[in-house]
């Protein structure tokens, strides 16, 4: 998500949500705060939504490369990576990708699990 008066990006969660306003000609669904200038900030989610898409297989691609056998710094890379995706299907609630996370989990040795 970009500022339109600062330039400040960062991730869409960074920026503090104000509130819902789903004006539909330009579907945007959330108005939130810029954490730099204060600015508000208008979010579209389906452009949102597009680069959860791309961000999902960008970051299943990088889980799916960590080996079982990784030193403990791609260890807590993966750990990252899973909290990201998971975090991330709460939305999407995409069985699969559940699954792909726990399956990782149990091959890497990480007790992180989503209740």
């Amino acid at each position: 998500m970009t500022c339109q008066q600062c330039g400040y990006t960062n991730e869409a969660l960074t920026f503090r949500y104000v509130c819902k306003i789903g004006i539909l000609p330009t579907g945007v669904d959330e108005m939130r705060q810029c954490p730099q200038c204060g600015a508000r900030v208008f979010l579209v989610m389906a452009d949102k939504l597009e680069e959860e898409e791309e961000q999902i297989r960008e970051l299943c691609s990088l889980l799916a490369a960590i080996p079982a056998n990784s030193p403990d710094l791609l260890l807590k890379e993966a750990q990252e990576i899973i909290r990201k995706l998971s975090a991330i299907n709460l939305r999407w609630n995409i069985p699969q990708l559940d699954e792909f996370l726990a399956q990782r989990q149990r091959e890497l040795g990480l007790g992180m699990r989503r209740n």
